[in-house]
């Protein structure tokens, strides 16, 4: 099992929220990582953490099929 880095998930995150992708190489440029570890990335992020990621034809870009953000730490209750 691959290892994911959470600098990477919210790296992912701003990108897709700002619908600034590219196509997947682009995209795994942008987190500087694999195109197959950038699929491992958005197939964890779906099934775990139950992102809505879609990839628009028209924009070229993955995004978020709904307004939202994945957020990861501790607050303090």
């Amino acid at each position: 099992m691959q290892s994911i880095n959470i600098k990477k998930v919210r790296q992912a995150n701003q990108l897709l929220q700002g619908e600034n992708t590219g196509r997947s190489k682009e995209f795994a440029r942008k987190l500087n990582m694999s195109e197959s570890s950038l699929f491992y990335l958005i197939k964890l992020l779906k099934e775990e953490l139950h992102a809505p990621i879609v990839y628009d034809r028209t924009l070229q870009s993955y995004k978020y099929d709904v307004k939202g953000s994945i957020v990861i730490g501790f607050f303090k209750q």
